[in-house]
C-alpha cells in the first residue's frame, strides 16, 4: 500500500488513493499511534489540498479523538469544497456531530433534521440510524421527548431490524414519559417479543412493563378511593 501511494501520480484523486491513506491512519490508530495516524491523514490533505475527502477523515478522526473544535476547522473546510446544491450527506453528518460535541446542540439538531427533511421529501423512509439515533438523543436530551419518540418509531419500522428491539424500549420508554401508556404499552410489547427473554434487554422491557403497570394501577385506586 505505501509502495502505491508512492507511485500514484499526484494528480490522482482515486478513491483508492484517498482510502489508502486513512487505512494507514487507522492501522497506526489500532496500535495507540495517533501521532502517526494524524501524519497519514496530514499527507493526504496536503497532496491533495481541493479534494474534501481528506479534509472529511482528518475531521472525524479528530472528532472521535475527542478534539471537536480541531474536528470543525476540517469539516468546514470541506464543506467549502461542495456544491451547495448537492450536500454531501457524510460531511453534513460529521459537521452535526461535531457541532453536538462542542456544545451546539441547537445548531447539529438543525443540521439532522434538516437531512431528514431531505430523505422524507424524496419519499426515502427509511432513516439512516447514523443519523437518526443522535438526533433522537439529542432532542431528548433538549427535552423534546415527542420527536425523539417519533423517530425511534421510525426506526423500528425500518430496515434494521437487528435493532428493531432497541428502538422499540426506547420508543415505548419515552411515550411512557410522556404519559401515552396505551402507545407506550404497543412498544414495550414489541420490544418484549423481539428481545432474548434470558438478556439484560428483556429485563429492562420488563422493569419498564412493571413501572407502567404501577402507575396503572396505582392511578385505578386512587379513582376507586375518590
Amino acid at each position: 500500500l505505501r509502495l502505491f501511494l508512492d507511485r500514484v501520480p499526484e494528480d490522482d484523486r482515486s478513491e483508492a488513493r484517498v482510502a489508502g491513506y486513512l487505512y494507514l491512519a487507522q492501522e497506526d490508530d489500532k496500535k495507540g499511534n495517533d501521532e502517526k495516524a494524524i501524519a497519514h491523514l496530514e499527507r493526504a490533505v496536503d497532496l491533495m489540498p481541493e479534494d474534501p475527502r481528506p479534509l472529511l477523515n482528518m475531521g472525524a478522526f479528530l472528532r472521535l479523538k475527542g478534539d471537536p473544535e480541531s474536528a470543525l476547522t476540517f469539516i468546514e473546510a470541506a464543506l467549502s469544497l461542495l456544491d451547495e446544491d448537492q450536500p454531501n450527506i457524510l460531511v453534513q453528518l460529521e459537521l452535526a456531530l461535531a457541532k453536538r460535541d462542542v456544545g451546539d446542540r441547537g445548531e447539529a439538531i438543525e443540521i439532522l433534521e434538516r437531512m431528514v427533511r431531505m430523505q422524507v421529501a424524496r419519499a426515502q423512509l427509511d432513516l439512516a440510524p447514523s443519523i437518526a439515533i443522535p438526533l433522537a438523543e439529542m432532542h431528548e436530551a433538549s427535552g423534546n421527548l415527542a420527536r425523539a419518540a417519533d423517530l425511534y418509531s421510525t426506526l423500528g419500522r425500518g430496515s434494521d431490524k437487528a435493532n428493531h428491539v432497541e428502538y422499540h424500549r426506547h420508543a415505548g420508554r419515552l411515550l411512557m414519559a410522556l404519559g401515552l401508556r396505551q402507545e407506550a404499552r404497543k412498544m414495550l410489547a414489541r420490544a418484549s417479543a423481539l428481545a432474548d427473554q434470558s438478556s439484560e434487554m428483556s429485563h429492562d422491557i420488563d422493569a419498564i412493563l412493571a413501572e407502567l403497570e404501577k402507575e396503572e394501577a396505582s392511578e385505578l385506586a386512587d379513582g376507586k378511593d375518590t
